[in-house]
Order: C-alpha cells, then sequence, then structure tokens
C-alpha cells in the first residue's frame, strides 16, 4: 500500500501499489545501470488524523491582516 493523492482523495487514502522502479547511477560513466524493481509486504492502514500546529493560529491570525 502507498499513499494516494491527497489533492484527488481530499483525505489520506491508502492505494495498491506494486512496487516502484529505482535505477541507481553513482556517475555519470553508468550508462545502462540496472532497472531494480522494490516491493514491499502490505501493511494495516494505521489510525490517523491531521491536527493543525500551534503555529498555524499564529499565521492565520497574522494573515487576516493582508485579506482583501
Amino acid at each position: 500500500m502507498a499513499w494516494g493523492n491527497l489533492y484527488t482523495y481530499n483525505k489520506i487514502q491508502p492505494i495498491p501499489s506494486p512496487g516502484i522502479s529505482i535505477m541507481p547511477v553513482l556517475n555519470q560513466s553508468d550508462a545502462q545501470p540496472n532497472l531494480l524493481f522494490y516491493t514491499w509486504k502490505n501493511w494495516d492502514q494505521p489510525n490517523y488524523y491531521e491536527r493543525k500546529k500551534k503555529s498555524y493560529f499564529i499565521l492565520q491570525n497574522e494573515m487576516k491582516k493582508y485579506k482583501e
């Protein structure tokens, strides 16, 4: 599982993922590096909730000064 696009789902949404392809290149002379495929085991969806940090409210109040 991986996190889906937050802006597509409007929330944190786990989506199935077969894995990712990686191509390790150490320097320019590695003209044809091997493409590797990385996978991981599925995981249970953890409990998650968004919270606003204290600085959010400070910035929110300051930004009100610039509201048109």
